[in-house]
């Protein structure tokens, strides 16, 4: 599991299920931002990674609850805090939540429920 803040404001909001190299450069990229930190290592052969960003930009929050994987593909649970006005910040950061996982292939089914931010 990976769990950073987004320095990237552009992966605000971003789901997908990697399932190969360049995919995985390419978003580890898209989450970070350059310059990015080392790659993390995963065996594509076996594996593939399961990526959340929240979408909220303020005390964001997001979390990959389940990965319920079929053979008609994959389902993906999460919680995101998303959209609030409730919340000001001077300094904006998101987070994301990486989840490596057995590989499946097949169509990706994610949903998200939403929590409330974590404004202090």
């Amino acid at each position: 599991m990976f769990a950073s803040p987004v320095a990237n404001h552009s992966a605000l909001g971003l789901r997908t299920v990697v399932r190969d190299p360049g995919r995985w450069e390419a978003v580890w990229s898209e989450l970070w931002g350059d310059p990015a930190p080392p790659l993390p290592d995963v065996d594509f052969e076996r594996e593939m990674v399961v990526v959340a960003s929240a979408a909220l930009v303020c005390f964001a929050d997001v979390k990959i609850e389940a990965v319920q994987q079929g053979a008609g593909g994959v389902h993906v649970s999460l919680a995101d805090s998303g959209p609030s006005t409730t919340c000001l910040c001077a300094a904006p950061e998101t987070t994301f939540h990486a989840v490596r996982t057995r590989r499946v292939e097949g169509p990706v089914e994610i949903t998200a429920r939403q929590i409330p931010p974590t404004c202090p």
